[in-house]
This record gives structure tokens, C-alpha cells and sequence, in this order.
């Protein structure tokens, strides 16, 4: 039962890394690419009033200058309703010196809600989710780099206990060794 457990442990250890690793690169990818080019996708949504006048309720989300941002705005149309799907890609401004592209104007995440106008804005810089998703991955490659060290020291890749007396088998938790 105990084998059976830690085969379990280990394939969801593998599984979550795996996950974020990937989200990781993505969010590596997309910090490098908001340096360069905003994107963004967003939702309309049209609220009549009673006197003829048209709200508009968006809420959007959007990579730019290092960081993402997540928006919910009510706005008034009087002519022209857009679509209810918008993507937009868009460029930053030019005059921005190069590595200042990389790094968001806060530096921590933001909030902003307006109550008068039932207006939220969050935003995220890419360090903060590359700070969450890359220490599992890390975990990993120690795990995978500090295996060959044990093996070759005469130590049990499972636990580390040394094998030296009796090579073929490890004495502290039975793992059996495939000779080198």
C-alpha cells in the first residue's frame, strides 16, 4: 500500500509539474510579447434604461507594458453599439526606452474600484505569476539532478541511505538497485 501511495504522489508531483512548467513559458512568452505589442479580449454586454439610453457593461482583459490587466467599465452609447466579442492588438508607445517595455509602471498588483461609476481595474505584473508557477519546476530539477550524485556514490536514489555494504539492495527501505 505504502509503494502504491508514493507511485500516486509521484505521478500527481509530476503532473502539477509538468502544469506549471507550461504555465510558466506561457507566462514568460506573454511578458516578453506585451514589451513589444498590447493584447486584448473583451466582452460588450447592452443594458436599456427606461429613458431610451444605452449602457454598456465591458469587461476585458489585456496584456500590456509587462503586466496583465483585467477590466469591468459601464459606459453610455448613444450611437454605434460595437460587437459583443472585441479583440485588439495594439502597439505600446515608441518613445519607451527598451527595458522599461519589460517592467509594468507599479510594480505590485493594483486594484482600482470606482463606485460612483461602477467601474474595477486589477492588474498583475508577469514577475508576480512567474514567481508562482516556477518553484515546482525548480523542485523537479533538483530532485532529477541530485539522483545521478546518489547512484553514483553508492548511495539508494530513493532515500539516500548509503548502500555500500550491500550494493544490490538498500537496507533502510528495501529499494532494490540495478547494478551500474
Amino acid at each position: 500500500m505504502k509503494r502504491r501511495t508514493r507511485r500516486w504522489g509521484r505521478i500527481l508531483f509530476n503532473t502539477l509539474t509538468a502544469i506549471s512548467l507550461l504555465l510558466a513559458l506561457a507566462t514568460a512568452g506573454l511578458w516578453v510579447r506585451s514589451a513589444f505589442h498590447g493584447d486584448g479580449i473583451g466582452k460588450y454586454s447592452w443594458y436599456p434604461t427606461h429613458d431610451g439610453r444605452i449602457y454598456c457593461r465591458y469587461y476585458g482583459i489585456s496584456f500590456e507594458c509587462g503586466a496583465i490587466h483585467y477590466s469591468r467599465r459601464m459606459v453610455l452609447y448613444y450611437v454605434g453599439l460595437p460587437t459583443t466579442w472585441n479583440r485588439e492588438t495594439f502597439m505600446p508607445l515608441d518613445d519607451t526606452p527598451f527595458l522599461q517595455r519589460f517592467v509594468p509602471a507599479k510594480l505590485w498588483p493594483n486594484v482600482y474600484r470606482f463606485a460612483a461609476t461602477d467601474e474595477l481595474e486589477v492588474s498583475c505584473p508577469f514577475w508576480i505569476l512567474l514567481l508562482l508557477f516556477v518553484p515546482l519546476p525548480l523542485l523537479r530539477l533538483n530532485v532529477l539532478l541530485r539522483r545521478p550524485r546518489r547512484n553514483n556514490n553508492g548511495l539508494c536514489p530513493v532515500c539516500g541511505y548509503d548502500t555500500r555494504a550491500n550494493p544490490e539492495k538498500c537496507s533502510e527501505c528495501g529499494h532494490e538497485i540495478a547494478p551500474v
